[in-house]
């Protein structure tokens, strides 16, 4: 590989597969597959990925440039020390070896990486805003939930040296954190960038087929929720609101597709909710597999605090399913009230259950949510890139 063809280093927060689970590294996956090689890529290994140096790295058959900056257990719950902390340590560490490639454009997309490498000597920087809430408000370190106002602070004032700003969230969202800025920042200064999906792996597939695939019980209503396993998704809530659906519909299933770090407290709290055989946790799964998750709901739940631009919800749509969802940024743009789902404004289980059960009876395999699913095509992104920032 010629470093010469190389037109960007991503700092991407991930490993390039699966680990952390959730929208950031789904999104890497979504910039391999539209940029290819020509990005190199800084991020963290989970294997035995020798950290420190740049590598030769094969993701899907495609060799990348590739700088590990440390080695994650990713069956590690909560590591001693916070994998922001660790990145920005690191970040410091290898400053030369990361820049000794002498390539002046960059995207980064998570907040780990953007204080640490403020003051590189990378002309043109993009900066990629996974949703807009303050990142230090949900952190699992308690040390850390008091250091938000000043993080965010410090944040606001880092990304004035970047050239564009990205933002995957809607309008409501983008409006909050300019005034959270304190008018740092104008509208101008954001570029809307939605979330995208794979139209090879997600679209409408026969409900009995998906269901027979996966081994799912067909006389049974089925209740999905994918995503990682943590407290921003707010599963504790969905397993409630599931739990008060179930008294009038015992025939009914809830799967919460995916892995995290509260899997072992979600499970507890399945236990002793009774709930052992209604509620099930698959675990990680493969795109295609969690294609088939989908493909087998009678409905799709989103249950978060808080969201950038869901990638749950755009794979639902995709694969014409209805949704029901607290108020997250970009819902209103992906549901429309009482024609595709439903999206509920107050954390009320019973609320939501309610919700749950009108929502069943709308069409299933929706022609809104398809519809609505073409606004978010993957084929789009590279150019909705490329058209707001150019490399050098």
């Amino acid at each position: 590989m010629d470093i010469k063809n190389i037109d960007f280093i991503f700092f991407t927060g991930d490993n390039g597969v699966d680990y952390p689970v959730g929208g950031i590294t789904s999104f890497t996956r979504q910039m391999m597959s539209v940029f290819g090689n020509r990005m190199a890529l800084v991020g963290i290994s989970t294997d035995n990925t020798p950290s420190g140096k740049w590598i030769y790295k094969n993701f899907d058959g495609v060799t990348y440039l590739f700088f590990s900056i440390a080695k994650v257990n990713k069956y590690k719950i909560k590591p001693l020390l916070p994998l922001r902390l660790t990145t920005y340590f690191r970040l410091k560490k290898y400053r030369k070896e990361i820049l000794s490639l002498n390539i002046n454009n960059a995207i980064v997309q998570n907040s780990h990486f953007l204080l640490a490498i403020n003051n590189w000597p990378i002309a043109n920087k993009a900066y990629i805003f996974h949703g807009v809430t303050n990142p230090l408000e949900k952190a699992r370190y308690r040390p850390a939930k008091l250091l938000a106002s000043s993080y965010e602070e410090k944040m606001f004032k880092r990304l004035q040296s970047y050239n564009t700003i990205f933002t995957v969230a809607d309008e409501n969202g983008i409006q909050n954190m300019i005034m959270r800025s304190k008018n740092k920042f104008s509208r101008n200064h954001f570029i809307k960038l939605p979330t995208r999906f794979d139209n090879k792996t997600f679209y409408p597939v026969e409900k009995e087929y998906s269901m027979q695939c996966l081994g799912i019980n067909r006389d049974k209503t089925i209740f999905v929720q994918v995503g990682r396993l943590s407290k921003q998704k707010g599963c504790d809530f969905i397993i409630d609101s599931f739990s008060h659906f179930l008294k009038n519909n015992p025939d009914s299933e809830l799967y919460l597709v995916g892995d995290g770090e509260e899997k072992e407290s979600i499970q507890k709290k399945v236990t002793s909710s009774g709930l052992s055989g209604k509620v099930k946790i698959t675990g990680f799964k493969t795109k295609q597999e969690v294609a088939l998750y989908y493909n087998s709901a009678d409905l799709v739940l989103v249950g978060s605090h808080m969201e950038g631009w869901s990638v749950a919800m755009v794979e639902a749509l995709a694969c014409g399913k209805n949704i029901v969802s607290t108020n997250v940024s970009g819902a209103s743009e992906m549901i429309l009230q009482g024609q595709n789902g439903y999206i509920v404004n107050y954390r009320d289980p019973r609320l939501f259950a309610k919700k749950m059960g009108k929502a069943l009876k709308l069409p299933n395999h929706n022609e809104y949510s398809i519809k609505i699913s073409r606004n978010f095509s993957l084929s789009t992104l590279k150019d909705d890139i490329l058209n707001h920032w150019k490399t050098a």
